[in-house]
């Protein structure tokens, strides 16, 4: 899904476009370990599962002034973007040791919570 719109104002002054999208990818190719007793420690290309991505971007033009031998103009931009593992090696169990967990962005890293260093 991926819903958009794009504006103008004031003769073109003003304008600018909102989008709105979730995409969903299946398939999603990683590396995968296994153990090293079959020769190997990773096999380096393997269907691991699904992903979705969620999002919002906006953008913003204005041309400020506009004289023959100046102008000035803006452009603001914001976006944001969530990503997502839906399905993971089919059994959909969390892969701590591989950084791959359902409902969080691909490859997340976690470190220990500490209070200080002595």
């Amino acid at each position: 899904m991926n819903l958009g719109i794009d504006f103008g104002l004031f003769g073109g002054r003003l304008s600018g476009n909102i989008e709105l999208y979730n995409k969903k990818t299946t398939d999603l190719i990683l590396g995968q370990r296994i153990p090293q007793t079959n020769g190997f420690s990773e096999v380096s290309a393997v269907n691991v599962g699904a992903t979705r991505n969620r999002g919002l971007e906006i953008g913003l033009n204005s041309v400020n002034i506009q004289t023959r031998n100046f102008s000035w103009t803006t452009n603001l931009s914001f976006a944001t973007n969530k990503n997502e593992i839906t399905k993971i090696f089919g059994d959909n169990k969390d892969y701590p040791d591989q950084a791959l967990f359902i409902g969080k962005p691909v490859l997340v890293h976690y470190d220990y919570e500490f209070g200080s260093i002595w």
